[in-house]
């Protein structure tokens, strides 16, 4: 058996996030919180699993600290908005889904850069001159 990690513990939270296996993500998500707190993405698959169980207090908890790990995780802001949603918090559903707007923009903006210049990519190595 592979050694605990907050990853591997990650990667089955969300291997058993869907019926029949949400006790399994339960106990697997609480694993990787226990082993990696300070791990946006770990708090941001712990928010997944408690909106599943409409524990939205415990969601907003989890995406929020997601979110003050790193700020920019477009992920966790569509979470809570998703709650937000739920909860009937108009105004802050409209403010995340915003969020996420801006995120994937500056993300696309960023690759679309990266990519308008593919020398910037490569390692050149030059012939040495005689």
């Amino acid at each position: 058996m592979p050694a605990r990690t907050g990853y591997y513990s990650l990667a089955l939270a969300d291997d058993h996030i869907t019926p029949p296996g949400e006790e399994g993500a339960r106990h697997a998500i609480e694993t990787a919180l226990r082993l990696s707190p300070a791990d946006a993405y770990i708090q941001s698959l712990a928010g997944r699993i408690a909106y599943e169980r409409k524990d939205y207090q415990a969601d907003s908890e989890h995406l929020n600290a997601a979110v003050r790990i790193e700020p920019d995780l477009a992920e966790a802001h569509e979470l809570f908005g998703r709650t937000c949603r739920a909860l009937g918090e108009t105004e802050k559903t409209t403010s995340e889904m915003k969020e996420v707007a801006r995120i994937k923009q500056q993300a696309n903006a960023l690759d679309q850069a990266t990519l308008s210049s593919p020398a910037s990519l490569l390692f050149r190595v030059r012939a040495p001159q005689p």
